[in-house]
């Protein structure tokens, strides 16, 4: 009894390994990989200290909503609860506190405002929500204008203007993000008058909206009413830079690489941010989107911070759009935040308010970060010798941030070292293009410094195939005789004498003969058709981790798996589907016959991918297309051969061919199905017993 309960218990264990919970998210700072998984990495900001009301002796703030750091350094707190902003010194001293807005004698309640603005005379801004105004007022809370809903025909009775956000740029023109309103930043005159929209999101063209757009032309005034409508997303808030540029943050989407998340606009509204291949905030766990973007500052530098209220983290960026570093986070200790509801900087500070723990706190750069924003902004300035130092001293310090590995590859190149520039563009998994480009430039110095050798090696070649060619076609002609003079006809004894390994490379020529003697007189091999399998997924394994890194559209290590999964599994699958449905249509091909028929169509594929793997280390990215039209050709190529097999192998006309190989997709699809079925099935059975033995387990302790 003793020896079971042992052996149970070990089941039991081993069961719970292999269903452990995945860590948590880390809680430290991090960023997200070339690969998008998220990695811990150096703090580049550390929490410094906290300030709340009472710390500065003015009585506890209320629910702040949101703050400015003025060009002087004073940190203006629109402390709305309380009624009142307070402002102040670069020191975190209270400098004086505005307890009393009036506008012609009459005291202004700011209770329900949620935005806060100062313009570089120092004239306050306050985004007035609750009562559907902007307010322009001195420092000594001394209203010089109100800013109302516009007057426009723009606007329908059912409009709302409810201000969240102000900024002004550097002419005075006035920019309101407005609730519920999908159509952009409102833009005024200094005096009110309404100029238009800035710089509204645009709706992503998917299948789902050319499909709805299509549909609505065709629908009528009822059907029309009862559609989704496809509208952009509003703007979370925005912030202006020194040099009048906007920056605009929208809270969520569906993906984290949507362009729309943070942008930098330029006068006419355009974003000018590279969007390619950018991460604008977390991963989705599962399903659930998990970034919720609430404010955006710029500091001089053109650092981008984009505060995320979801986890409480500030993500930044650099002027390009590059993730540099996520920091902050959720919880009651310093360097958390319990509602994060505003971010801007001061200097190299970052400070961030929380209307739930009613105080600011203060971020200071670490010397990782210090050295990070450094060498960055040199690079961006285009100073690129001189930010190379600090980018080897990062790589010492983080050897896993590739971005300083990509920063390294471009200055190698512009220095003319291309050799390091191949080497830091392949660690940076990012560089494809640098890499190229200094690839193609060692291939030229190389054709140069050894034409002749090059040249003789060319000519060599080429008189090679033509005297191999010239020779086959003797031999042949030479076998063809042979047979006539033996009173062979057709060939038979021909094809009586050819090695059957030698009957896939005769099928590429002759693919009717071939496939007719491999039906009628079993000119097969199983050891060639397996032979030419292994051989395609041995390309595949190439292609993912050993093909020339300008070429590769993979990054991670070879999973072995996926690779059978995408090659000999799905083979399997179209080899067993055609047999079946082509036995209810009267086919006359054999299991193993389809086997090797559809094994010897790959051959030109295979062949053609081992020449374009060999060519990859030759070519550049830019001569790509020659590859890929060699790909193509190879791949319809094999395309016939198997259509052909299939049709001579079966006796079927071109029709029900082109018939049995739908049915044959439509096989694989089901199988597939079923597969993905069962595997779910499966899970969800073995979820269940375990969360059984957990409950008892549980129950026994």
């Amino acid at each position: 009894m003793r020896k079971w309960k042992t052996i149970l218990s070990g089941i039991f264990a081993i069961a719970v390994c292999l269903t452990a919970v995945p860590a948590a998210p880390v809680k430290a700072d991090y960023r997200y990989d070339e690969f998008d998984e998220g990695i811990a990495a150096q703090a580049t900001h550390t929490a410094e200290a906290s300030y709340n009301g009472k710390q500065l002796g003015i009585g506890d703030f209320k629910q702040p909503s949101d703050f400015y750091v003025h060009e002087d350094a004073t940190i203006y707190i629109l402390d709305n609860g309380n009624n009142r902003v307070v402002a102040l010194d670069g020191d975190f001293r209270v400098d004086h506190v505005i307890e009393e807005i009036r506008y012609r004698q009459e005291e202004l309640d700011i209770s329900g405002a949620k935005g806060i603005y100062v313009s570089p005379a120092g004239e306050i801004y306050i985004a007035d929500t609750a009562n559907g105004r902007v307010i322009a007022m001195d420092q000594e809370g001394q209203v010089e204008r109100l800013y109302t809903r516009p007057d426009s025909v723009l606007f329908t009775d059912n409009v709302t203007f409810l201000p969240r956000n102000v900024v002004t740029d550097t002419i005075g023109t006035v920019y309101i993000i407005s609730e519920n309103s999908t159509q952009g930043a409102y833009m005024l005159s200094p005096e009110g008058e309404f100029l238009g929209f800035y710089g509204r999101n645009e709706v992503d063209v998917t299948a789902d909206v050319l499909f709805q757009a299509a549909l609505r032309k065709f629908a009528s005034e009822e059907q029309r009413a009862r559609m989704s409508n496809f509208i952009p997303v509003e703007f979370s808030s925005f912030d202006a830079d020194s040099e009048g540029f906007i920056y605009t943050v929208t809270g969520y989407s569906s993906t984290p690489k949507d362009s729309s998340m943070i942008r930098k606009l330029n006068p006419l509204g355009q974003n000018i941010l590279a969007n390619e291949y950018r991460t604008w905030g977390d991963e989705p766990e599962g399903s659930v989107f998990r970034t919720n973007y609430v404010d955006i500052a710029a500091d001089d530098g053109g650092f981008i911070y984009a505060l995320d209220s979801y986890n409480g983290r500030v993500f930044l960026y650099d002027d390009t759009g590059f993730q540099i570093s996520i920091f902050g986070g959720a919880g009651s200790q310093l360097g958390t935040f319990g509602t994060a509801a505003a971010v801007d900087t001061m200097g190299s500070r970052v400070l961030v308010l929380d209307s739930r723990k009613n105080n600011l706190t203060v971020f200071k750069r670490t010397s990782f970060g210090q050295l990070l924003m450094d060498g960055l902004t040199l690079y961006n300035q285009g100073k690129m010798e001189e930010a190379l130092p600090y980018f080897q001293d990062l790589v010492k310090m983080d050897a896993n941030f590739f971005y300083a590995y990509y920063c390294m590859a471009e200055t190698y190149y512009d220095m003319g070292d291309y050799r390091k520039a191949e080497e830091y563009a392949t660690l940076s998994h990012e560089s494809q293009e640098i890499y190229s480009k200094a690839k193609k430039m060692l291939r030229n110095d190389g054709i140069r410094n050894h034409f002749t050798a090059v040249f003789l090696l060319v000519v060599l070649g080429a008189l090679g195939l033509m005297a191999g060619a010239k020779v086959m076609k003797v031999k042949r002609k030479e076998r063809y005789w042979t047979a006539v003079k033996n009173g062979e006809r057709q060939m038979d004894g021909f094809y009586a004498r050819m090695p059957k390994w030698k009957y896939p490379f005769y099928i590429l020529r002759h693919p009717v003969d071939g496939y007719h003697e491999l039906k009628n007189n079993k000119k097969f091999s199983f050891r060639a058709a397996n032979l030419i399998l292994t051989a395609w997924v041995l390309l595949e394994i190439l292609n993912w981790g050993y093909i020339d890194f300008d070429f590769r559209t993979r990054f991670q290590d070879v999973s072995l798996p996926q690779v059978l999964l995408t090659t000999v599994i799905i083979f399997g699958m179209v080899v067993v589907a055609n047999w079946c449905f082509c036995t209810l249509m009267e086919g006359k091909g054999r299991l193993p016959e389809i086997w090797v028929c559809c094994a010897y169509a790959l051959l030109p594929y295979v062949v053609c991918g081992y020449i374009r793997l060999a060519l990859s280390f030759l070519m550049v990215y830019d001569e790509a297309v020659f590859l890929n039209y060699l790909i193509i050709i190879a791949g319809v190529w094999s395309f016939l051969l198997f259509l052909l097999g299939l049709s001579v192998l079966h006796d079927y006309s071109l029709g029900k061919t082109m018939a049995s190989f739908a049915l044959t997709v439509f096989g694989v699809l089901i199988a597939v199905f079923f597969a993905v079925l069962l595997s779910g099935l499966v899970v969800q059975i073995y979820s269940f017993f375990m969360t059984v033995y957990s409950e008892i387990r549980y129950r026994m302790l």
